[in-house]
């Protein structure tokens, strides 16, 4: 493939497209092929500033041999090479199903003017490729996901997950502890139990600031848990997901398979739990 930079999206998040502020440009695409060389399509941006890509659609398999590599997007903008987005790096698929992403790709251009997404596949497989229904593509003026439920410290909220979703909440933090838990979360797909979450922290920038697979599989909690001494002040998404989501750095996020109900608590001071430090929080223990 020739794409200069990847970004790898995970299937399924959420994305509210319908509501169009002046600095946001939806491109939709009918009946697409994704195979080698790919269905390009094209659209023309207004002026504003591109910060993020959005992208959304539904997806028809070609049967069981179908691969993950074929839900490859190339988005070329006005002024920038070809940037890859998968919608995961491997795994078979098949039948129809959901997928989109975000990614601040494109963080800080100037967005008028013709932008190119070619519908190819990273692994050129033999036989039928997938078909996009409908691909939904947002470029947009915001840092973090425009479409991320916005919540605030000191609460807790509950978010439906369709299978393979990803929940987005975007917080504000003014500095010093903080404990994020998904305790409460309801979900079958896992392959070590129900309930079973992923987090994963970003800053405004992309940078991972923290993911955690279970708070403690010795005792069965699967759901989640970060717990900061001194988190410092701005702005920060979540991402949640079911078991065997994947996170790192550039808000790369590989997709799951569950489906149920994610609960973020956002707790302005931690609890009794342990605490680990900022830089490189990873899971209790990962089951790659």
């Amino acid at each position: 493939m020739k794409n200069s930079t990847k970004i790898v999206l995970a299937a399924g998040t959420a994305m509210a497209a319908t509501s169009m502020a002046s600095a946001q440009h939806l491109a939709t695409f009918n009946t697409v092929l994704s195979d080698v060389p790919g269905d390009t399509r094209t659209t023309l941006a207004p002026a504003f500033t591109a910060g993020s890509l959005s992208w959304t659609g539904d997806v028809n398999s070609a049967g069981s041999g179908s691969f993950l590599s074929e839900l490859t997007i190339s988005a070329t903008s006005p002024t920038s090479g070809p940037i890859g987005i998968q919608a995961g790096l491997s795994g078979s698929w098949s039948g129809s199903r959901t997928v989109s992403g975000w990614a601040a790709a494109f963080g800080g251009e100037a967005a008028a003017g013709t932008w190119s997404f070619e519908f190819t596949e990273s692994f050129d497989d033999t036989g039928v490729d997938a078909t996009w229904g409908t691909a939904n593509i947002l470029i947009d003026n915001s840092v973090l996901p425009s479409f991320a439920a916005s919540q605030s410290a000191g609460s807790t909220a509950s978010y439906p997950m369709a299978a393979g979703e990803l929940t987005w909440v975007t917080f504000s933090h003014t500095g010093g502890p903080l404990s994020l838990t998904t305790a409460g979360s309801t979900n079958t797909g896992g392959t070590f139990g129900a309930n079973d979450t992923e987090i994963g922290l970003f800053d405004s920038s992309g940078l991972l600031v923290g993911s955690n697979d279970d708070e403690d599989f010795v005792n069965n909690i699967l759901t989640s848990r970060l717990d900061f001494a001194n988190l410092a002040a701005g702005t920060y998404g979540v991402a949640i997901g079911g078991f065997n989501t994947a996170y790192a750095a550039g808000f790369v996020v590989t997709d799951h398979t569950a489906s149920g109900q994610n609960t973020l608590t956002i707790i302005p001071t931690p609890a009794t739990a342990a605490l680990f430090g900022m830089a490189g929080l990873v899971g209790i223990r990962r089951r790659r």
